[in-house]
């Protein structure tokens, strides 16, 4: 999904959960605020213990590579809502979006 868009989901409150797919020390550095972590190494593992399939969720990761291939992860676990962003942070940054540290 294109980052201005997952931008305006935010920004209107929507119902939406944000998994950051990238590595520790990369999630140490910023994300985006509110942001559950769950690296893809452990997402086929962790999803279904720490998301519910039923709700709307955004992957993303550095570039959105990790993040496309999550969301193709929980995909085939059951969850029927999921998206990532394109250019993961870098897009989302570019777009505007904001992070935290």
């Amino acid at each position: 999904m294109p980052a201005p868009s997952v931008i305006a989901m935010r920004e209107r409150g929507d119902d939406v959960t944000f998994v950051d797919v990238r590595e520790q020390h990369e999630w140490n550095l910023f994300r985006i605020g509110g942001a559950v972590h769950i690296p893809l190494s452990s997402l086929r593992d962790e999803a279904p213990r720490r998301l519910r399939p039923e709700q709307a969720i955004v992957l993303y990761c550095a570039r959105g590579g990790r993040a496309a291939t999550g969301a193709a992860t929980l995909a085939e676990l059951g969850f029927a809502n999921v998206m990532s962003v394109e250019g993961g942070l870098m897009g989302w940054v570019n777009a505007g979006g904001p992070l935290e540290e």
